[in-house]
């Protein structure tokens, strides 16, 4: 009530109390009687954002960029995608304000068909073929080129992403229209708590995404790290990413995001069919190595037979890029799923804390690990 209260009194011609760089009178003022802004309304924009292509490769090469832009798949869409899929669907995370009101709020996978699912307008056909072909027309042999690939494909698609959302922002804190007075405080609060660590990832990226170029053009791959499991089966859930750890699978601290001062540490996780079996790949470059590297002999030191229940931790906590098979998610318990959709809901709320990637006690059928190993370093 203090809050509102100081509000009645902010002067018409004032800054308006949001932070928009607005007067008052034409931001909040009377916006509680304002028409709201419809789910769909928002999804149009959202579609027409994400469906803004562009070609990422490295400025050397921007003068031999094809016309098209490529619909890529940061997760092979043949090779992968359609050893889960049923009828041409798997289970994916989507973008829908439509859907989170039918679902009041709750995040959860709906059916997708595997032509749209984990796509990107990233690159231009040609770079897309080029750069990714070592990766798309041979089987996977964890080479450091194809574990950076791996690692490029997914920074690319989160630079990418992180992009071509930042103008819905200003979207975003308008959909208080028509809301009571306490309501457009919460949620200007969450706005402005949301843009500050979404902005901190775009400038981190912007500043990553050239030194990445520089080891595709010039092949100098020395410097790339991965963890490599080998599975002997095809995993029923499959991902593309990168996130910032700030905890190991034992619940140790091992960066603060908050520090400013400290550069962060980035890692990037595929989990795909490679040609023979299900692999999981997780890289990054020297530069990260002191969050990675502690990061991954915490997951080294879980056995073989409690892997699969660390990793479905990882990819539900920090990807929203998740394909599932349908009927390895409709064959999970309804308490199961619950849990997997909470750690999921968590990690995407910024008022709420991150949830932990330790043991949490669930657990699932196991896909047999077939091997080990490490390119570029040595535990």
């Amino acid at each position: 009530m203090k809050q509102i209260k100081s509000r009645n009194k902010i002067g018409r011609n004032a800054p308006c109390w949001c932070g928009s760089g607005k007067k008052y009178k034409k931001c909040h003022l009377g916006r509680e009687d304002e028409k709201p802004i419809e789910p769909w309304q928002t999804d149009k924009e959202l579609k027409r954002l994400l469906e803004r292509g562009q070609c990422l490769a490295p400025d050397p090469w921007k003068h031999d960029c094809s016309p098209q832009i490529s619909r890529a798949h940061t997760v092979p869409r043949s090779g992968s995608l359609a050893r889960i899929a049923h009828d041409g669907h798997v289970y994916a995370y989507q973008n829908s304000f439509q859907q989170l009101q039918k679902t009041d709020g709750i995040v959860k996978p709906q059916l997708v068909g595997i032509n749209k699912a984990s796509t990107f307008t990233g690159f231009c056909s040609k770079h897309d073929s080029f750069i990714f072909a070592p990766l798309e027309t041979t089987d996977f042999t964890a080479t450091p080129e194809q574990c950076f690939l791996l690692c490029y494909r997914a920074l690319c698609r989160e630079f990418f992403i992180k992009q071509a959302l930042a103008p819905l922002l200003e979207h975003a804190r308008l959909r208080d229209r028509g809301k009571p007075v306490h309501h457009q405080y919460a949620h200007q609060d969450f706005i402005a708590t949301f843009e500050r660590g979404y902005s901190s990832a775009i400038k981190d990226l912007a500043v990553r995404k050239p030194a990445y170029d520089h080891i595709l053009v010039t092949s100098s791959f020395h410097g790339v790290r991965a963890y490599v499991i080998e599975f002997s089966r095809v995993p029923p859930v499959m991902c593309s990413g990168g996130f910032y750890p700030v905890q190991d699978f034992e619940g140790h601290a091992i960066q603060d995001l908050g520090d400013l001062s400290r550069s962060r540490h980035l890692i990037t996780v595929t989990l795909f069919h490679g040609g023979h079996n299900g692999v999981l790949v997780i890289a990054w470059l020297k530069q990260d190595d002191p969050s990675c590297v502690p990061f991954v002999e915490s997951l080294h030191r879980i056995g073989d037979k409690a892997v699969t229940d660390a990793v479905l931790r990882l990819l539900f906590t920090n990807y929203e890029n998740i394909h599932i098979e349908p009927q390895w998610w409709e064959a999970q318990s309804n308490s199961c799923r619950e849990a997997l959709m909470e750690r999921f809901n968590s990690s995407i709320d910024p008022l709420e804390p991150w949830p932990p990637v330790t043991d949490d006690g669930l657990t699932f059928d196991s896909w047999p690990v077939l091997e080990r190993r490490f390119v570029g370093f040595h535990l």
